[in-house]
């Protein structure tokens, strides 16, 4: 509701059939919401590609995760990434270079970093060209293969 006080055209795309996504789809509704958020569902691969292609910015708001397969697909179609301050993604996301942490649980930084992302989307696509770099370097298959390497190796 925060963005679209700034940015009236935007619209949530939300991807996933979570166990939140009765409490989510509710929420919106109270909000008046359901014009502005599109609940996807379950999406196959292409499917989530294409959506990856589609979407401008890719949010997670998260208060817990492992390895989000979810931010490292993110990073690799070079998309800017706004998600929790949360210890995993930190060990992804480094603020301001490949992405933007806002404050675990606080609705309001997080809507303030997205309506910073729209505003300055040319330093949101660079930070997503970052991202990208972030993953070559870090968890292709040549950088996994290196790290191999040199662990066998010691």
């Amino acid at each position: 509701k925060i963005v679209l006080q700034h940015h009236p055209n935007t619209i949530l795309e939300m991807a996933g059939d979570g166990t939140t996504m009765n409490e989510v789809s509710t929420l919106a509704n109270q909000l008046e919401l359901t014009t502005s958020v599109r609940f996807l569902g379950y999406l196959n691969e292409n499917e989530m590609l294409s959506f990856y292609e589609r979407i401008g910015v890719y949010v997670l708001a998260t208060t817990s995760e492992t390895m989000s397969t979810g931010i490292l697909q993110a990073m690799s179609c070079a998309l800017p990434i706004i998600t929790s301050n949360i210890e995993n993604n930190k060990l992804l996301i480094e603020n301001d270079l490949t992405g933007w942490l806002y404050i675990n649980r606080n609705s309001v930084d997080l809507a303030e970093k997205i309506v910073y992302a729209i505003n300055h989307y040319e330093q949101a696509k660079q930070l997503g060209l970052a991202a990208r770099q972030s993953i070559i370097d870090h968890y292709s298959i040549e950088a996994a293969a290196n790290k191999y390497a040199t662990l066998i190796s010691q």
